[in-house]
């Protein structure tokens, strides 16, 4: 999986990386999205935010459908200690759920999505 997105994504025309893949753990999505949670890593890219869990699973946002992100103690009733939610508004209404390292980056970098 991630050989194929690194080889759309080496190339100068095309697609970019915006965010490298970093560990995050999938908090589950509404809508038509995935409510199994699990860990895996996060990117984003030109064309798309993309998630793989490590058993497998993916997740994938088109850029296009980004309406913005915000913070939340609780995501589908779920609270787990003190962790903060990064949660991405889709345009189409459903919503998906991370913990990721650099709340701020990522809602900054998200919020910029839609602004392009």
């Amino acid at each position: 999986y991630w050989a194929e997105v690194d080889a759309a994504t080496s190339g100068d025309d095309g697609e970019q990386v915006t965010v490298p893949r970093e560990r995050a753990i999938y908090r589950g999505g509404t809508g038509t999205y995935s409510s199994v949670k699990g860990n895996g890593l996060l990117m984003l890219t030109s064309n798309r935010l993309l998630f793989r869990k490590i058993t497998g699973g993916e997740i994938e946002v088109a850029t296009a459908d980004i309406c913005g992100a915000h913070r939340a103690k609780t995501f589908q009733g779920a609270v787990v200690g003190n962790r903060e939610h990064l949660v991405v508004e889709t345009c189409s209404g459903p919503e998906v759920a991370f913990f990721v390292d650099d709340l701020e980056g990522w809602i900054e970098r998200l919020d910029g999505v839609k602004n392009r």
